[in-house]
């Protein structure tokens, strides 16, 4: 009695696995579609950058956003008693040198958070300015584009690792009575949209 059922048991496990291959192979393009739609947009924020469009926007986007995250990290809330200023200023002068309203932690308490952000928030294109008159605009122009590159290229090799990883895993979900490539879809494009909003890499879409 139960050898038939450890038998029946791997015949019905074995016939999800091949069901699941077999699944696999019918929709080898529709999982292939999922990836090439996020490469095209990729490949476009990439062509954009070795033409140079608006490259001074992105990058002083980038660094608004950097700033913003400094401030949410280390002064959080609108109480000071919170705040870790000397975390804050350490992180902010590994960026850029200080802007002069926030030289010093009793230069930072003067204001509130909303205050501290909107003065790094102008000081972006300031500190993004004082850069380029260092190192000349001919260099600031290729520093642009190295820099962007690079980001977009390392984030999107560790997202097409994460996205082989999801595939490999997915037909997991067959054994919850759900359908594997509508979880890929959904899933791969969560990843895709957390890449999109790594302000160091792509576009503002």
């Amino acid at each position: 009695m139960e050898h038939k059922i450890i038998s029946k048991s791997i015949g019905s496990a074995q016939v999800k696995v091949e069901s699941y291959h077999f699944d696999i192979r019918k929709h080898l393009l529709d999982y292939d579609d999922v990836l090439n739609t996020q490469r095209e947009i990729i490949y476009s924020d990439r062509h954009d950058i070795l033409d140079g469009h608006n490259l001074q926007e992105k990058i002083t986007g980038m660094l608004r956003q950097e700033f913003q995250d400094l401030v949410n990290r280390y002064l959080p809330g609108r109480h000071s008693d919170d705040w870790d200023v000397p975390s804050f200023l350490g992180a902010l002068e590994r960026i850029c040198p200080l802007p002069t309203d926030l030289s010093d932690e009793e230069d930072v308490y003067q204001f509130n958070q909303d205050q501290v952000s909107n003065l790094l928030s102008d000081y972006a294109e300031e500190a993004y300015g004082k850069r380029e008159v260092e190192i000349g605009s001919e260099q600031m122009r290729t520093l642009e584009r190295l820099l962007l590159l690079q980001a977009i290229d390392t984030h999107w090799v560790n997202h097409l690792t994460g996205m082989e990883n999801l595939r490999t895993g997915i037909g997991l979900h067959a054994y919850g009575q759900r359908d594997p490539l509508v979880m890929y879809r959904a899933e791969g494009q969560q990843m895709f949209k957390d890449l999109l909003q790594i302000k160091f890499c792509f576009s503002n879409e």
